[in-house]
């Protein structure tokens, strides 16, 4: 428990005072717009103009560029009083260093590269604890949910023999639920986000009409399972998940889809980028880099190059490629190396740089998704492990209420528990667990938690087959044994 507390602590040291994947894409940015020659104050207004890219700190952009364009502040003092009100330990640092060169008339350029080699490997120095720190919370929360199954099965066992019968099997299984959901929250608060699409993105309006329709469809079809044969709650369990499945697996394929965007995009900005260098025409080098193979890139870029020879605007043309891609990570390259080339910088230094940098994230990300996936499985195996072990239980609490039923049987006072109160209880407990296990196994991978949706679905689904199965081939085993006591799978 020690080592855990440490491990918590870590990440909530590193979420409070460490740097954020979007101090990484300001530093990269404001280094493409002053090393391109663009004004500061300029530079600032671009920025604070990108909330779709700097969302945490995009605030803070925003009340510099009204210091200093609103009230006439110099940029110095803007970015001191901005770094009083900035709570994150490293963007506050950053503030306050950038204000210190402004000040002293050193070269930002020069400032702001060293800035990104140190922050670049801070980053995947950082990512890499953090990474430890999960394994060690995920240890923590398969073990209490492969402990909680047990518990409940004591707190069945206490409530006949203390007399407290189903209010207390009730009282008791409703609160080990809540102490699953809150250390599911603290899990999930934990594990920092990595979000793929950015805002208002057609592919985020997708994945939330997604989300809408599968809960509609779901509670539609459940409904309708139930009104068909109430008696068997496999057909509208199955028929809930199967909605949740449907939808869910269309949300993971949007963000699946992103993610072979954002793993093309380096190639393309380091080749558009010395491209860019040796004939400085966008259309020339978008016809010359299409030549190669680009991949999932090639049906965006062949529309950008048809816009471009209809006579669309560079700007516009080019934007509307990366708005149809939606990818958060290409957004901001895209814009980067678009304001580089506008303002006549340094196109294949930038796109070097962009690709180094993109591909750094894009490894931590694949890091994380393998990660994932072992996670994944090993909650699949304790969900289905804990679901079979709810079945034992809710026969054999059946088979303890009717031996106390039975004449003679006073030697011990033992309050029976009802098979509906047990049947009632499991369906709860199994919808809790698959709830609680979808979102944590979703939140390990980076993108959106909408995508748990699909996971809660396949946990559910198969959760109840194997509660099932094992109440069924547990009653029949046993009612040639026990003789006169009926024994009916709950």
């Amino acid at each position: 428990m020690a080592r855990v507390r440490m491990f918590k602590l870590e990440i909530l040291r590193i979420s409070s005072r460490g740097l954020d994947l979007e101090d990484l894409l300001l530093m990269v940015h404001l280094y493409a717009l002053i090393s391109s020659g663009i004004e500061r104050r300029d530079a600032i207004r671009i920025l604070s103009s990108e909330d779709r890219i700097y969302r945490k700190v995009h605030k803070t952009l925003v009340f510099i560029d009204r210091v200093v364009r609103g009230w006439g502040y110099d940029l110095v003092a803007a970015l001191v009083l901005a770094s009083k009100r900035v709570k994150r330990v490293f963007t506050k640092e950053f503030l306050e260093r950038l204000s210190q060169v402004v000040g002293s008339g050193a070269d930002m350029t020069t400032f702001l590269k060293n800035e990104i080699d140190s922050a670049l490997i801070t980053y995947v120095s950082q990512m890499d604890k953090v990474f430890e720190a999960i394994r060690v919370l995920f240890s923590l929360f398969s073990t209490s949910m492969s402990t909680s199954v047990f518990l409940l099965a004591n707190m069945a066992i206490m409530a006949m023999l203390l007399g407290g019968g189903d209010q207390f099997f009730i009282a008791s299984t409703l609160g080990l639920l809540l102490s699953i959901f809150v250390l599911a929250a603290i899990v999930i608060i934990m594990i920092p986000r990595d979000p793929i699409a950015f805002p208002r993105s057609h592919v985020e309006r997708r994945m939330r009409l997604y989300t809408l329709l599968s809960i509609v469809v779901g509670v539609f079809l459940f409904t309708i399972g139930l009104a068909v044969y109430q008696y068997l709650m496999i057909l509208p369990i199955s028929l809930l998940s199967i909605s949740m499945i449907f939808f869910g697996r269309l949300i993971i394929n949007l963000e699946t889809r992103l993610a072979k965007y954002d793993d093309a995009f380096p190639v393309f900005m380091r080749s558009l980028g010395h491209l860019l260098h040796v004939v400085p025409d966008m259309r020339q080098s978008i016809k010359a880099i299409m030549r190669g193979s680009l991949g999932i890139l090639e049906k965006s870029v062949a529309a950008l190059k048809r816009r471009l020879y209809m006579g669309v605007s560079l700007e516009r043309a080019w934007m509307k490629m990366l708005e149809e891609i939606g990818s958060r990570i290409c957004l901001f390259s895209g814009e980067v190396m678009l304001h580089t080339f506008l303002a006549q910088g340094d196109v294949r230094g930038m796109g070097k740089m962009l690709g180094d940098v993109l591909s750094s994230i894009n490894d931590i990300r694949k890091k994380r998704s393998q990660m994932a996936r072992a996670f994944e499985s090993t909650l699949l195996m304790l969900h289905l492990l804990t679901s079979s072990i709810l079945g034992l239980i809710g026969v054999l609490v059946s088979i303890f209420s009717q031996i106390a039923s039975l004449p003679g049987m006073t030697v011990i006072n033992i309050a029976p528990i009802s098979g509906e109160t047990v049947f009632h209880a499991s369906i709860v407990v199994i919808i809790t667990l698959s709830i609680v296990n979808g979102i944590v196994s979703r939140a390990i991978y980076p993108g959106s938690l909408v995508g748990s949706i699909y996971y809660i679905g396949v946990l559910l689904v198969l959760g109840w087959i194997a509660y099932t199965i094992t109440s069924n081939a547990l009653s029949g085993l046993l009612s040639g044994m026990l003789g006169n006591i009926n024994i009916s799978p709950i």
